[in-house]
Protein backbone atom coordinates (compact mmCIF):
# COMPACT_ATOMS: atom_id res chain seq x y z
CA UNK A 1 0.00 0.00 0.00
CA UNK A 2 2.60 2.53 0.78
CA UNK A 3 4.44 2.15 -2.76
CA UNK A 4 0.79 2.95 -4.22
CA UNK A 5 0.16 5.80 -1.94
CA UNK A 6 3.88 7.08 -3.49
CA UNK A 7 2.89 6.81 -6.89
CA UNK A 8 -0.49 8.44 -6.14
CA UNK A 9 0.98 11.43 -4.65
CA UNK A 10 4.01 11.25 -7.87
CA UNK A 11 0.59 11.26 -9.95
CA UNK A 12 -1.12 14.18 -8.49
CA UNK A 13 2.22 16.13 -8.03
CA UNK A 14 2.35 16.07 -12.08
CA UNK A 15 -1.22 16.97 -12.14
CA UNK A 16 -1.02 19.75 -9.96
CA UNK A 17 1.71 21.06 -12.34
CA UNK A 18 -0.20 20.70 -14.99
CA UNK A 19 -2.83 22.57 -13.97
CA UNK A 20 -0.50 25.62 -12.49
CA UNK A 21 0.90 25.71 -16.01
CA UNK A 22 -2.74 26.33 -17.72
CA UNK A 23 -3.83 28.91 -14.87
CA UNK A 24 -0.73 31.08 -15.50
CA UNK A 25 -0.48 30.47 -19.39
CA UNK A 26 -4.55 30.16 -19.76
CA UNK A 27 -5.76 32.49 -22.93
CA UNK A 28 -9.07 33.65 -21.29
CA UNK A 29 -10.27 33.99 -17.75
CA UNK A 30 -12.54 30.54 -17.87
CA UNK A 31 -9.59 28.91 -19.06
CA UNK A 32 -7.70 29.74 -16.12
CA UNK A 33 -10.82 29.08 -13.90
CA UNK A 34 -11.39 25.79 -15.06
CA UNK A 35 -7.54 24.89 -14.14
CA UNK A 36 -7.75 26.94 -10.51
CA UNK A 37 -10.87 24.64 -10.07
CA UNK A 38 -8.99 20.91 -11.34
CA UNK A 39 -6.33 22.57 -8.88
CA UNK A 40 -8.57 22.38 -5.76
CA UNK A 41 -9.38 18.51 -6.92
CA UNK A 42 -6.07 17.78 -7.36
CA UNK A 43 -5.84 19.28 -3.84
CA UNK A 44 -8.55 17.52 -2.17
CA UNK A 45 -7.40 13.99 -3.79
CA UNK A 46 -4.03 14.76 -2.29
CA UNK A 47 -4.72 14.89 0.86
CA UNK A 48 -7.91 12.19 0.67
CA UNK A 49 -4.40 9.83 -0.33
CA UNK A 50 -2.71 11.03 2.99
CA UNK A 51 -5.69 10.13 4.79
CA UNK A 52 -5.27 6.77 3.54
CA UNK A 53 -1.72 6.98 3.62
CA UNK A 54 -1.63 7.80 7.54
CA UNK A 55 -5.20 6.46 8.90
CA UNK A 56 -5.43 10.25 10.52
CA UNK A 57 -9.14 11.71 10.29
CA UNK A 58 -8.23 14.60 11.23
CA UNK A 59 -8.07 15.84 7.19
CA UNK A 60 -11.29 14.82 6.53
CA UNK A 61 -12.60 18.19 7.82
CA UNK A 62 -10.18 20.09 5.44
CA UNK A 63 -10.64 18.41 2.73
CA UNK A 64 -14.55 19.10 3.13
CA UNK A 65 -13.77 22.87 3.50
CA UNK A 66 -11.68 22.91 0.65
CA UNK A 67 -14.33 21.38 -1.55
CA UNK A 68 -16.95 24.03 -0.15
CA UNK A 69 -14.43 26.50 -0.71
CA UNK A 70 -13.51 25.36 -4.70
CA UNK A 71 -17.50 25.33 -5.14
CA UNK A 72 -18.15 28.81 -3.75
CA UNK A 73 -15.06 29.88 -5.95
CA UNK A 74 -16.10 28.44 -8.88
CA UNK A 75 -19.81 29.48 -8.61
CA UNK A 76 -18.35 33.69 -8.04
CA UNK A 77 -16.45 33.60 -11.27
CA UNK A 78 -18.58 31.91 -13.25
CA UNK A 79 -21.56 34.79 -12.60
CA UNK A 80 -18.39 36.98 -12.93
CA UNK A 81 -18.01 35.83 -16.22
CA UNK A 82 -21.28 35.52 -17.29
CA UNK A 83 -21.66 39.10 -16.46
CA UNK A 84 -19.04 40.30 -18.37
CA UNK A 85 -19.02 38.35 -21.83
CA UNK A 86 -17.66 35.46 -22.41
CA UNK A 87 -13.89 36.51 -23.23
Amino acid sequence: MNVVTIVCIAVSFFSASLCITRALRGPTMPDRAIALDALVVVLVNGLGIMVVRDGDGLLVDAILVICLLGFVATLAVSRFTESRGSS
